[in-house]
């Protein structure tokens, strides 16, 4: 086990500080089912408490020009690392090392960047009508996220907070970790003012309900894939929250040519992050008489190109962990037939 993956620390207040918590988080490898490396086990104690937004952490929403140059800097910091993401996004994933490259470590470098330049649609004041709108940090974020494109998911709750001044407690997904702290390592070159950024690591019913609980917690952003992580009872507590919702998308092939549309279209669909995805092309609705042919020669397509995650000119990884495995195998399967009327 390489000792950077291996992480007994916290990042909070701007320092690296010692977990408290008992016990370590195994991160398993879903290629080769073995504990690839060890996160910190926050105890209910640890998430810190910063002070709300304002001019002596963020800058306050009279500063956006000091948060836009530390937003570009997290986000050059975070793209120099974009090899060292592929490569532990697609070891916490399963996902190709390709696709990873492309997806898992891409997408949350353009994201970031892209709050660079709508800094300035979110502070300042405006007047419509008879109203006047005032723009300004919510202040405490506490930020809960998920396993499917963990860094994603991540960026893009940490992005607008910092672009709104806000200060941000992270709890990444116990599955998929290790991305957070290398984004925790970007934000500590980027100079960010201490407690600005905080990430603490550990599972929901415990440090997820700490963060929740907490008196100056100002909102929870957290993402809901049914059955949804952690505590019940925690969920009612925020006063205010902001809940992404997955669902599935069903893909309609009605007169269409399925042979021309199928491999490009649906397959990639489907299955890209090994169907892992909350707007995944599961669902296909297709004519009857040519549904059994055509969706054997979807199967036979899906079956080539899986392998390991890291092996080059793999195209479908495994499931993220043993957990997901199951619940696909005891899934009921949809019909593969229209009812007749």
């Amino acid at each position: 086990m390489s000792d950077a993956r291996h992480h007994d620390t916290l990042y909070i207040d701007g320092a690296w500080v010692p977990s408290q918590g008992t016990g370590r988080i195994d991160v398993i490898d879903p290629t080769t089912r073995r504990c690839a490396a060890r996160s910190s086990r926050a105890s209910p104690l640890t998430p810190p408490s910063p002070q709300p937004a304002g001019p002596s952490t963020t800058g306050g929403a009279d500063h956006a020009r000091e948060r836009r140059k530390a937003i570009q800097r997290l986000a050059e910091a975070l793209e120099a690392r974009s090899g060292e993401l592929a490569q532990v996004l697609s070891m916490e994933m399963g996902m190709p090392i390709t696709f990873a490259g492309m997806i898992q470590a891409g997408l949350p470098v353009s994201n970031l960047k892209a709050h660079v330049d709508l800094i300035d649609e979110v502070v300042g004041r405006g007047v419509r009508g008879n109203s006047l709108i005032v723009r300004e940090p919510a202040g405490v974020v506490a930020a809960i996220t998920p396993w499917n494109y963990p860094l994603h998911q991540i960026i893009c709750k940490v992005a607008p907070a910092l672009a709104a001044g806000c200060t941000i407690v992270l709890k990444p997904s116990e599955v998929a970790p290790l991305n957070a702290f290398v984004l925790a390592e970007a934000v500590d070159e980027a100079g960010l003012p201490p407690g600005v950024f905080n990430l603490v690591t550990g599972v929901g019913p415990v440090v997820g309900e700490a963060m929740a609980a907490h008196r100056r917690g100002h909102g929870v952003v957290h993402r809901f894939d049914p059955p949804a992580p952690g505590s019940p009872s925690w969920r009612r507590r925020p006063s205010s929250a902001h809940l992404e919702l997955g669902g599935k998308s069903a893909n309609v092939l009605d007169d269409a040519d399925l042979g021309a549309c199928v491999p490009p279209g649906v397959t990639f669909g489907c299955y890209l992050n090994s169907g892992q995805t909350c707007s995944a092309l599961t669902r296909m609705v297709v004519p009857c008489s040519p549904g059994r042919g055509r969706r054997a020669g979807l199967v036979r397509r899906r079956e080539r190109g899986d392998g390991p995650g890291v092996g080059p000119g793999n195209l479908l990884g495994p499931l993220v962990s043993a957990v997901q495995r199951d619940r696909a195998r005891t899934s009921r399967p949809a019909s593969t037939r229209a009812p007749r009327s």
